[in-house]
């Protein structure tokens, strides 16, 4: 089974800062400020709660660095705009599926595990609901096809090995998403 690496994703995906430091003295500065990226954290964080008001979209960074008290050009931090957000979400997602997953203990029925994962993965964007067919398109736009088919692959990768799936073959995912298993 192919395991993707974190550590290969663009940085502005990884769920640490987009500037990753050597070492944790490298990211304090001699002033002892935050570590380098942790501005981009918290804005990524406030942006995520004004999701449910604005959605994904640039108002929603907006109103986030006006909630931070930053400079309009903060906003820059996400050169994509929303673009990134969801990017990070879906990522960040990914991962903490995949930690979520590494902790269970459940039963040895393959169905039954997927459908855990399957349902687990989708309770993580339901405080997202109202806005996520506009998440989905931008995540699908043609701009971010790669981004979005590598975690896409990731995502089906994780559950398949919960499920008790080696093998790398890709009609393993047609078969498991076209029945109705995961209605269970």
């Amino acid at each position: 089974m192919f395991r993707l690496a974190v550590s290969r994703l663009p940085a502005h995906l990884r769920s640490r800062s987009i500037c990753a430091p050597a070492s944790a003295e490298a990211s304090v500065s001699a002033e002892g400020s935050k570590p380098c990226g942790s501005d981009v954290d918290d804005l990524y964080a406030t942006v995520l709660s004004e999701v449910p008001t604005h959605g994904f979209t640039p108002q929603a960074i907006t109103a986030a660095v006006h909630a931070l008290g930053w400079s309009p050009a903060a906003a820059r931090m996400f050169p994509r705009g929303p673009l990134d957000v969801v990017d990070r979400l879906v990522a960040t997602s990914n991962r903490t599926l995949a930690a979520v997953l590494a902790e269970k203990e459940m039963s040895d029925d393959p169905v039954e595990r997927f459908a855990f994962a399957a349902r687990t993965r989708l309770q993580m964007m339901d405080k997202f609901h109202p806005h996520w067919s506009k998440a989905l398109a931008l995540h699908h736009s043609p701009t971010n096809a790669g981004n979005a088919a590598r975690q896409a692959a990731m995502l089906v990768d994780e559950m398949a090995h919960f499920a008790g799936y080696s093998n790398p073959d890709v009609r393993f995912c047609m078969v498991w998403t076209s029945s109705s298993h995961l209605s269970a």
